[in-house]
């Protein structure tokens, strides 16, 4: 089992267990999908989308405004090492110029895939998924989503690429320090803030990943 992807797992139960209580009383890792609620049948696959490289520099372009001098220059040094490893000065943005083209044409291209692939496998009667009532999808990726008309554009892009015999009833999107909730169902959206909460929620995480895997 990849570190990561447990990592993963751990961290979306933890994040829809703190945000939605009386949903999710009590996700267990499973397989196909990643996560189960045991009492109301949900079957949750985690997935993680976007380059890290890339994830990191929309945080640190992001951050750097409102830090202060010394912190400024820390992160923008940081910055300007993960473009120059890619050889790009724009390369946190380089999809932003596309947004008029459409939004699938933007850095959030890399979600819309991850979800098309996994509506695929969902659907693959050779994946083996366990039957359940509902099927969720839990995205870790850190991207940022604005607030008002783009996460609004997302969520009718989703509803395009959510089709097939199977369907994610909610699909759960890690943006920044935001959960984004988009109700497949009824077409609404959700955002939990968690920006104060978000690195002791991760170190929980990681705290449970590993007793679970030691005891």
């Amino acid at each position: 089992m990849n570190g990561q992807k447990r990592f993963n797992e751990y961290f979306a139960k933890i994040i829809l267990e703190y945000c939605y209580k009386d949903k999710y009383l009590d996700l267990a890792i499973a397989d196909k999908p990643d996560l189960r609620e045991i009492h109301s049948k949900i079957g949750i696959e985690v997935a993680y989308s976007m380059e890290k490289d890339r994830v990191e520099a929309i945080k640190l372009k992001t951050l750097i405004p409102y830090c202060d001098e010394d912190k400024k220059i820390k992160l923008q040094n940081k910055l300007d090492t993960i473009r120059n490893r890619h050889k790009n000065s724009n390369y946190e943005w380089e999809y932003n110029n596309e947004l008029e083209k459409g939004i699938e044409n933007s850095y959030l291209r890399e979600i819309f895939e991850c979800v098309k692939n996994k509506v695929e496998k969902l659907n693959n009667k050779n994946a083996n998924y366990d039957e359940l009532d509902s099927y969720e999808l839990f995205i870790n990726s850190a991207v940022p989503i604005d607030e008002f008309g783009q996460q609004c554009e997302v969520l009718n892009k989703l509803y395009e690429i959510n089709i097939g015999e199977k369907q994610y009833s909610f699909i759960h999107i890690m943006a920044f320090y935001d959960l984004i909730t988009f109700d497949m169902i009824s077409k609404d959206i959700k955002r939990k803030k968690l920006y104060f909460v978000y690195d002791r929620l991760g170190e929980k995480a990681k705290e449970l990943m590993i007793r679970k895997l030691y005891c």
